[in-house]
């Protein structure tokens, strides 16, 4: 049984994912793990150290959340509300994130590297020293962030708005933007091509 304290995981879902392995996405072990999942970002204001990677997460309003340190790596997440949240040291590389609403979150340090966007509202924010090496994001708005310090290398952005933008010490080497806007962007410091 997967159960949960506080903030911490007290017992690993590593059962669960071996049944899943084994029979599927609607085995017991792994329904009951992703009902916890969900009522625990639904009840919880601050969550640290939690590891929701594989879930698939839709329709979940988590504004004003504070998360740290958790992780979402081959997640799926779907119709996710952060407004005002914030994240900091949250992994969620080769995730799937479509129709996230996330303005004005901060979000430091965190890793999305190799995951895949579309849909998604970052406006108005705080996204320093985030790593997007790889992303492929389409119709994806930033406008109004400070994204400082943050590595976009070797992606695809289709359709992606910067307007407005501080983008300073931000990499966009080998990437490639169709469609892209930077209008009225600080791009001081920052690596394009």
């Amino acid at each position: 049984m997967v159960r949960f304290a506080t903030c911490e995981v007290v017992e690993c879902r590593a059962a669960a994912l071996a049944q899943r392995r084994t029979c599927g996405d609607h085995c017991e072990d792994w329904d009951r793990f992703l009902a916890e999942a969900h009522r625990l970002l639904a009840d919880r204001q601050e969550l640290f150290g939690l590891n929701f990677a594989g879930a698939t997460l839709k329709d979940l309003d988590l504004r004003g959340r504070r998360l740290r340190g958790c992780c979402f790596d081959g997640a799926v997440l779907e119709r996710i509300t952060l407004a005002d949240a914030t994240l900091n040291q949250v992994t969620l590389a080769f995730a799937t994130i479509c129709k996230l609403q996330a303005p004005r979150i901060e979000m430091k340090a965190c890793i999305l590297a190799g995951s895949e966007m579309s849909d998604t509202d970052f406006a108005s924010s705080d996204v320093l020293r985030t790593n997007f090496v790889g992303v492929t994001a389409r119709d994806v708005s930033f406008d109004g962030s400070d994204l400082t310090g943050s590595r976009f290398s070797r992606s695809r952005l289709q359709r992606v708005s910067f307007r407005d933008c501080n983008l300073q010490q931000v990499h966009f080497v080998g990437t490639s933007l169709t469609d892209t806007l930077m209008d009225e962007s600080n791009i001081q410091d920052a690596t394009l091509g």
